[in-house]
């Protein structure tokens, strides 16, 4: 039987050495102000809390890497329970979005998270936000 792994404690395990060349506020900090009580109880499958790890950690180097190209901006990771028995784990940003949908640089961290979602049986949602771009995982938990 696989572990049970809080949502909550593995987006605040993600190593300080990642996040300490962020502009601020950035990081654990940042995540934890926007937290609630739903946080801390969404578990998952330690197999599905890594994909979920890596997924958020793309999503969100991505939104660095490419939405602010003047300089530093707001991104912000939520998290929800949904009335279907899903978590859903939205990364988003005001920056200048996605324009054509083709992903920037060499796609790899777009890959990777459409791997990750797949291998959790779901797949990744953009949202032109204008301005801005919202990445959405809705995650089956049981």
């Amino acid at each position: 039987m696989s572990q049970a792994t809080s949502v909550w404690l593995l987006l605040m395990s993600i190593s300080p050495d990642y996040w300490k060349d962020w502009p601020q506020p950035c990081g654990p900090t940042a995540i934890k102000e926007l937290s609630s009580g739903i946080w801390k109880k969404a578990t998952l499958n330690t197999d599905a809390s890594i994909n979920v790890g890596v997924a958020v950690t793309e999503l969100v180097t991505n939104a660095y890497k490419y939405a602010y190209p003047e300089g530093g901006g707001d991104i912000r990771v939520s998290l929800r329970r949904t009335p279907a028995s899903r978590i859903e784990i939205v990364v988003e940003d005001d920056g200048v979005g996605r324009g054509s949908g083709v992903a920037k640089g060499t796609g790899l961290g777009t890959r990777i998270v459409a791997s990750m979602a797949t291998t959790l049986g779901t797949e990744v949602q953009y949202q032109d936000r204008r301005p801005g771009t919202a990445a959405r995982l809705s995650i089956p938990v049981h």
